[in-house]
């Protein structure tokens, strides 16, 4: 059965965590053809080389349903020129022309209705939101070699490798369930007594974090897959996977990401490993 909504159709979610596993498969082959659209990669490629630490823009957080008036491409565009060097010889456009642009911004779109369904889908569309977190765009610099930390996804996430290449590691058949990774009502957006916003601060995401993470406990049964996305495939996070990204030492990764901004680190004793 569908549900619809202001003209969507959304299909039922699969709670099954085989079921979910093998839509994991489908949806990370989700892929947008990059090359024809971009332009100026070797100079954004060679600053990509240079730098030593992850470097973050600022994020464009959604605001209610407006998902499907923004431009993808603009944000993105706009994210890479704030975080490019000031005394860079010149100014990093991005997109070869405005037809690019649309083009991106569909295959865009089409990315993120192939990856997520149901109320998750609908939650995404009506609201800006994933399992009650706002979600935001931010482009997101990774030099080779790197190493985020193990942890779980409080709300979908969905990036796409602009330049380079991003790898991980998976636990593909378990999940933490999304209800205890939602925010406790206090912590909920314009909730009587809540102080939190709908474009949260650093200091609000640590506290929300943080008090997840206490709720957080995994004892590991399968192991980890390892897999690679390359330029222009999508790498998709459901509410409740746990994986680790790194880069290797061939290549740093630009990646444009959708996500809450918020990883659920799991604390010490809280994360039981039987498996590789």
């Amino acid at each position: 059965k569908c549900k619809i909504v202001n003209g969507y159709a959304f299909p039922h979610f699969y709670n099954d965590r085989t079921q979910r596993s093998a839509l994991f498969s489908i949806k990370n082959s989700r892929s947008i053809d990059l090359l024809p659209l971009l332009e100026n990669q070797g100079d954004i490629s060679d600053w990509l080389d240079s730098i030593a630490a992850v470097e973050r823009s600022a994020p464009h957080w959604l605001e209610g349903g407006n998902i499907a008036s923004i431009s993808p491409s603009t944000i993105a565009q706009n994210q890479l020129e704030e975080l490019f060097p000031s005394e860079a010889a010149f100014s990093p456009h991005f997109f070869l022309n405005l037809q690019s642009q649309e083009k991106f911004d569909d295959e865009w779109r089409n990315c993120l209705f192939s990856s997520f369904e149901g109320g998750t889908l609908e939650e995404i569309l009506t609201k800006g939101q994933s399992n009650t977190h706002p979600l935001r765009l931010q482009l997101v610099a990774v030099p080779k070699n790197s190493d985020f930390s193990l942890h779980a996804h409080a709300a979908v996430e969905m990036a796409i490798p602009l330049l380079g290449s991003l790898k991980e590691r998976r636990i593909p058949e378990d999940f933490i369930p999304s209800d205890v990774l939602q925010r406790s009502e206090e912590q909920l957006i314009g909730a009587p007594k809540s102080t939190f916003s709908a474009k949260p601060t650093k200091d609000e995401l640590n506290i929300i974090a943080n008090s997840l993470a206490e709720n957080v406990f995994f004892e590991q049964h399968s192991d980890f897959d390892i897999r690679e996305f390359k330029q222009g495939h999508a790498l998709v996070n459901e509410v409740g996977s746990i994986h680790q990204s790194f880069t290797g030492p061939e290549c740093g990764c630009l990646f444009f990401g959708l996500a809450a901004s918020i990883h659920v680190h799991f604390l010490p004793g809280h994360f039981k490993q039987t498996r590789q």
